[in-house]
């Protein structure tokens, strides 16, 4: 229960990042332009970093993330397929660690899909982890930075705030 309790503080940190996230222009780096993202931490995060504007295709557990209706819905993301994501020529996929089957992956390999497949998200290093590859793989590694500070900065007042009160309920 604490650890699902954390990832949620993690992802709400993360979420509401979005609002204090520069948007100034970053080093040039070739970027994605049509993204698939498989998993709703995932999509929270693409959108965190300002990219939900390039994605072309969810799954089912991202739709109140992305509410727009040129993407697509691809299904629950244990059973995309990789038709499904082929049909539409994107060039990035993230992928949370368990979407998917391992054959769906290979397909869009061989296709010449980049697909990136996240860590698990266990602990605050693995959301962390989660963010800086998301960063990489969207060109927005400032954002990034700035992004992982900010959730640094939050888990330090939150490990003082727990110090300070160890009397504290735990859930």
């Amino acid at each position: 229960m604490r650890r699902l309790g954390l990832q949620t503080l993690v992802w709400a940190t993360v979420t509401l990042s979005v609002g204090f996230v520069a948007r100034a222009s970053e080093a040039k780096t070739p970027s994605p332009e049509r993204i698939v993202s498989i998993g709703a931490a995932v999509t929270e995060t693409v959108a965190a970093l300002g990219a939900g504007d390039r994605l072309v295709g969810i799954d089912a557990t991202s739709q109140g993330i992305i509410d727009r209706d040129d993407v697509k819905r691809l299904g629950f993301y244990k059973r995309i397929t990789a038709e499904g994501v082929l049909s539409l020529r994107a060039d990035l996929v993230l992928a949370a660690h368990d979407a998917g089957f391992p054959a769906t992956f290979a397909q869009l390999k061989q296709a010449g899909v980049r697909v990136v497949r996240l860590p698990k998200l266990d602990a605050p290093a693995a959301a962390i982890a989660q963010v800086e590859i998301v960063a990489q793989a969207l060109g927005v590694v400032d954002r990034g930075r700035r992004m992982v500070a900010q959730i640094r900065e939050t888990l330090a007042r939150l490990a003082s705030a727990r110090e300070a009160n160890p009397a504290a309920p735990k859930m």
